[in-house]
């Protein structure tokens, strides 16, 4: 009799605990759609809100680039202006957005014009999460702005990670340094002038960064030619030392460089101009080295 109770009561703990499981796993799950499926023209985290400003809302910014029918806009405001309080059912603090994209260019807009966006929310038919950005009218308010686009917005708005490529020298790439080329094939180049390192190695759970023999500077410099390509060469002896058998990562990524805000500038901002460098291999026994994977982030 006991034994069944015992059995019972089991049954009963692990039934409350798989359902406080997928209740967690349902609210993360719908946390995600909110997350990254809460607006149209933005793709900050931060700025999705279950329920954004209702009535109309205007913002500024300056077209940085029109092609394809499409607009890439940069707002001047930090918020937008709330034009219609009244109909406003929600005390959330909205920024403006880093960008826009108008999937339909139907206000002929042109590169570097200063604009005034008028635009309001409204819920996607498909998704109850979603709400979708409206635009209602912009007006062009110089044909020509003053305003300087920072670089990394240009890079955001023209470059794109998938036109770099790396290639790695095999023949001179050891348990002591590797060797390789970087195509950077984007208009406007990423910045690869300087660059600190980290080598990772992978106990099957986790990447963890390796033990160092020295406090030396992990600080690289490199140039890109005119054909967009960098020879690079990293070498950790004096840092880790000769790697034993097992796997590991390095990361390359490029140290940015501060600016002001566009549209605070009392606010310090870290650009996105650069690259992060990834590339797996592993050290075999007889100290030659096999790449399993290599990535431009």
């Amino acid at each position: 009799m006991n034994k069944n109770i015992s059995v019972k009561k089991f049954i009963i703990i692990i039934s409350v605990v798989i359902g406080i499981l997928l209740l967690i796993a349902f609210g993360f799950m719908k946390y995600w759609e909110i997350s990254y499926l809460g607006g149209t023209y933005n793709y900050q985290d931060d700025l999705y809100r279950l329920t954004p400003p209702t009535g109309l809302l205007k913002t500024c910014g300056v077209v940085v680039k029109v092609e394809n029918g499409s607009a890439y806009i940069m707002p001047t405001l930090e918020k937008p202006i709330i034009l219609e309080p009244e109909k406003n059912t929600t005390d959330k603090d909205y920024n403006s957005t880093i960008h826009y994209i108008f999937e339909n260019n139907k206000f002929d807009l042109k590169k570097e014009q200063e604009v005034t966006i008028t635009y309001h929310y409204e819920k996607d038919k498909e998704s109850k999460y979603k709400y979708n950005a409206i635009i209602d009218n912009i007006e062009i308010e110089k044909e020509k702005s003053d305003i300087e686009i920072p670089r990394d917005i240009i890079l955001d708005a023209y470059s794109s990670k998938e036109n770099v490529s790396i290639e790695i020298d095999k023949s001179k790439s050891d348990s002591e340094k590797l060797v390789f080329t970087v195509t950077d094939n984007n208009e406007y180049k990423y910045d690869y002038s300087k660059m600190r390192y980290i080598i990772n190695e992978n106990d099957e759970l986790f990447w963890r960064e390796i033990q160092k023999i020295s406090d030396l500077p992990r600080e690289e410099q490199y140039q890109i030619d005119e054909n967009g390509i960098v020879n690079i060469e990293v070498d950790w002896s004096k840092v880790y030392g000769k790697l034993e058998k097992g796997k590991y990562r390095l990361t390359l990524q490029t140290l940015n460089k501060s600016r002001k805000s566009v549209i605070n500038p009392e606010i310090i901002e870290y650009p996105d101009c650069g690259v992060i460098l990834t590339i797996d291999f592993e050290v075999k026994s007889n100290g030659k080295l096999k790449f399993t994977y290599m990535n431009v982030g």
